[in-house]
């Protein structure tokens, strides 16, 4: 009964081209312009990937759970993409898990159930499908998820049953030129090394001749916070201590010259 979590890829960014159904019969779809071609789902501890015509797709992709830190790190095998282009649109939903699925949800709540939707037998059971089985979206606030995952009918208005839609403004898009690691050509230097986290600072040994700027991205390739450096000093310390528990990237900038690193932050 461990939660369930899917992460759909738009690659295309093309109206309805890909799949508008959430894997694992999440009784939930997307908007027609937001359709995706790959999905990546946890589920029981494990990472599988399908592409739009539900074929597995998973390769050598990876997950790695740490619970007792409330971290879930996934490394995607993306050699069956194709050529994918720098800006990519995710949604991200998670709900219970019932032996990889999303557990249905009933009109009331029990031991096994969640509550919320139609009743799951009787008269009901032709129509339980309309209402969504997951519990939250990531990149949307609580307050505004009711406007994607309460949009279905369930046909006791004499509307036709329909499933709820997710908006295509709730989609998440990532530039993956600014998440993308890039080594400068440049020689004679001494790339920066992220030493240790030691009380909310990031402790860097050295800063190459030329950097300018530290910036700290999220993972969905937003910056968080920004530093000013000056290169060839070492010892920089920069404060992550507002930043909440996450994985995120350190990026140095300067003339000529990006370095990323990739580090994971917890209080």
């Amino acid at each position: 009964w461990q939660p369930i979590l899917v992460f759909t890829v738009d690659t295309d960014h093309i109206p309805g081209s890909g799949q508008v159904w959430i894997p694992q019969n999440a009784d939930l779809q997307v908007d027609s312009t937001i359709m995706w071609e790959f999905s990546v789902i946890i589920a029981d501890g494990n990472v599988s990937v399908m592409d739009k015509d539900w074929n597995d797709v998973t390769g050598n992709s990876e997950a790695y759970l740490n619970p007792d830190n409330g971290v879930i790190e996934v490394g995607v095998d993306i050699t069956q993409w194709g050529s994918l282009p720098s800006q990519l649109y995710f949604t991200a939903e998670a709900g219970l898990g019932d032996y990889g699925h999303f557990r249905e949800v009933d009109s009331t709540s029990s031991t096994w159930f969640g509550a919320g939707g139609v009743g799951l037998g009787g008269s009901d059971t032709g129509r339980f499908w309309v209402e969504p089985d997951v519990y939250d979206l990531a990149f949307v606030s609580a307050s505004d998820q009711p406007n994607d995952l309460n949009t279905y009918s369930d046909g006791t208005q004499g509307e036709p049953l329909k499933p709820a839609v997710i908006r295509a403004t709730s989609a998440q898009l990532v530039d993956l030129n600014e998440l993308g690691v890039e080594e400068s050509r440049n020689t004679g230097y001494t790339k920066p090394t992220v030493l240790w986290i030691s009380n909310g600072y990031i402790v860097l040994k050295s800063v190459p001749q030329g950097i300018k700027t530290a910036e700290i991205y999220d993972a969905s390739g937003k910056i968080r916070k920004t530093f000013h450096l000056r290169g060839n000093m070492p010892g920089h310390m920069l404060d992550i201590r507002p930043l909440p528990d996450g994985i995120y990237f350190l990026r140095l900038r300067g003339d000529s010259l990006k370095i990323m690193r990739r580090f994971i932050w917890i209080h």
